[in-house]
C-alpha cells in the first residue's frame, strides 16, 4: 500500500514538473513562433479580429516585397561585416589582455578587473555624444569603421571578463613547462593557452558577435546614408516606411535578422556550452 502511494506521488510530481516545464517553454517560444508565422500572413489577415496565430494561407509576399526594396541584402552584408570585425578585434585584443591579467601580478590588477566590468555595464547611450565627437574628428562619420570601433569598445570589456576566467582555469604549470622549453610569453598564449581555452573563446566570440549584431544606438547615430546602414537601423526605417502598408514586411525583416545568429549558434553551440560550463566551474 505504501509502495503504491509512493508511485502515485512520484507520478504526480513528474506530471507537475513536466507541465511547468512545458508552460515555461511555451512562454519563451511564443514570441518567436508568433513572429515566424506572422511573416507568412497576407496583408488582410493582419486586420482581422480576433487575431490568429497561424496564417490561413502561407504567403511569401512579405519576403518578396522586402527584397524588392533593394537594400536588405546590402544591409545584411554590412551587419555581418561589422559584427565579424568586432568579434575578431575583441578576441584578438581580449586574449592578450586576459592573458596578462590571468597570468601576471602587477599593482592595481584587482582594480583593473573591476573597472573592465564597470565599463561593460556602463549604458552605451551616455557615451554617444563624446564618441560621436571622436568619430567625427577621425573623419569616420557615415563609415562602417565608426561602428566597428564603437562596438568594439563595448564588446571588448565583456570578452576580457569572460576570457580571464577561462585562462585562469588552465594550470600555470603548462606555462612554466613551455617557458622552460624556450617559448616566449606570446608563444605560450597562442600555442598553449588559446587551444586549451577554445570553448571559452568561442563563447566570448559568440557574445561579441551578438552584441554588435543587435547594437542600435550607434548604428542610427554614426551612419547617415542608406548605403552604409546596418540591420537594426534598416528595421527602424521599415517601421516608418511600411508600417501603414505592410506590417508583414517588418516582421519578415526581423525573421531574416535572426537567421545568421541562429546559424552561428548552431555551428558553435557545443563550444559555447563547454565554455559556459568551464566558466561556471571556475567561478
Amino acid at each position: 500500500m505504501a509502495q503504491r502511494k509512493r508511485k502515485i506521488w512520484r507520478l504526480v510530481i513528474y506530471v507537475g514538473f513536466y507541465s511547468v516545464a512545458l508552460m515555461i517553454l511555451g512562454i519563451i517560444l511564443f514570441p518567436f513562433v508568433d513572429l515566424f508565422f506572422s511573416s507568412f500572413k497576407s496583408l488582410p489577415e493582419f486586420g482581422k479580429y480576433p487575431p490568429h496565430l497561424f496564417p490561413k494561407r502561407f504567403s511569401l509576399q512579405n519576403y518578396e516585397y522586402l527584397f524588392r526594396l533593394g537594400s536588405f541584402g546590402r544591409v545584411l552584408f554590412n551587419s555581418i561585416l561589422v559584427a565579424s570585425f568586432v568579434t575578431v578585434l575583441s578576441l584578438l585584443i581580449g586574449s592578450i589582455a586576459a592573458f596578462s591579467i590571468a597570468r601576471f601580478r602587477f599593482r592595481g590588477q584587482s582594480a583593473l578587473s573591476k573597472f573592465i566590468l564597470f565599463v561593460y555595464m556602463f549604458p552605451s547611450v551616455l557615451l554617444v555624444t563624446p564618441l560621436f565627437i571622436t568619430i567625427r574628428s577621425l573623419g569616420l562619420v557615415d563609415s562602417l569603421w565608426s561602428l566597428i570601433l564603437a562596438d568594439t569598445t563595448f564588446a571588448l570589456p565583456f570578452s576580457i571578463w569572460m576570457l580571464v576566467g577561462f585562462f585562469s582555469s588552465i594550470p600555470k604549470q603548462l606555462d612554466e613547462a613551455a617557458r622552460i622549453d624556450g617559448c616566449t610569453h606570446g608563444q605560450v598564449l597562442w600555442r598553449i593557452i588559446v587551444p586549451l581555452a577554445r570553448p571559452g573563446i568561442a563563447a566570448a566570440g559568440a557574445f561579441s558577435f551578438l552584441l554588435s549584431w543587435s547594437e542600435f544606438v550607434f548604428a542610427i547615430t554614426f551612419i547617415q546614408s542608406s548605403q552604409n546602414r546596418t540591420l537594426s537601423a534598416e528595421l527602424l526605417s521599415l517601421v516608418g516606411y511600411a508600417s501603414n502598408m505592410r506590417p508583414g514586411v517588418i516582421i519578415a525583416g526581423c525573421v531574416l535578422a535572426v537567421v545568421p545568429v541562429y546559424i552561428l549558434f548552431l555551428i558553435i553551440q557545443r563550444h559555447i556550452v563547454d565554455g559556459l560550463t568551464l566558466g561556471a566551474v571556475k567561478s
